[in-house]
């Protein structure tokens, strides 16, 4: 096991409620061949300042899973490939019923 993450954000209604949020902070790790590489939880994409630590801790690539749903898919995966440009990092997001996307710091899929 490379890091242990709790989401930072729990999305507000059920999950909040039966929830206790982790770390503010993104995992980070060095990984052989890769580099550095960061872990956080969907909705805790939604948020710069959790971020902003991060790319000052030098990530290359974040892991962000998700689980959407029909009202919110595609927008939050955008909304995330926003996250990466703004913080100069790859990202691969893979997404349980929406929209899944590998980006790297300049938005390109």
């Amino acid at each position: 096991m490379a890091w242990r993450y709790v989401k930072s954000r729990p999305v507000p209604g059920w999950e909040a409620e039966h929830s206790i949020p982790g770390s503010p902070e993104p995992a980070v790790g060095q990984a052989p061949g890769v580099g550095v590489l960061g872990g956080a939880i969907c909705f805790d994409g939604d948020f710069p300042a959790v971020f902003a630590s991060a790319s000052g801790r030098g990530i290359e690539l974040l892991l962000l899973p998700s689980s959407d749903w029909k009202g919110i898919s595609p927008l939050h995966t955008r909304q995330a490939v926003f996250r990466a440009v703004e913080q100069g990092f790859s990202m691969v997001r893979q997404v349980n019923q929406g929209l899944s996307v590998a980006v790297d710091g300049y938005g390109r899929v």
